[in-house]
């Protein structure tokens, strides 16, 4: 079932109970992010937590050489099979 909301009558209101679990569907990101701030605000609210703010602020870097992929991985791999013992144990 699809339905849109607005403030005209016979639209759902989106701030009402029975919508406070759904996905909603908007336009923009702006918008998405919005609902989901105030979402979680009041996920916070209602259970007594505190809701900490973060971002992240990418940027470009450099380009990597294909070819040292592998030696990559081969390194990554062996941090975390020591990090997978030490918790193991």
């Amino acid at each position: 079932m699809t339905l849109i909301a607005g403030k005209n009558t016979g639209q759902p209101n989106i701030a009402k109970k029975r919508f406070r679990n759904v996905s909603i569907i908007t336009e923009l990101n702006s918008q998405k992010d919005q609902l989901n701030k105030l979402g979680s605000l009041r996920f916070a609210m209602e259970t007594g937590q505190k809701l900490t703010d973060f971002y992240s602020d990418d940027e470009l870097g450099e380009d990597i050489d294909p070819s040292t992929l592998s030696s990559i991985r081969k390194k990554d791999k062996k941090i975390y099979t020591k990090f997978k013992k030490t918790f193991e144990s």
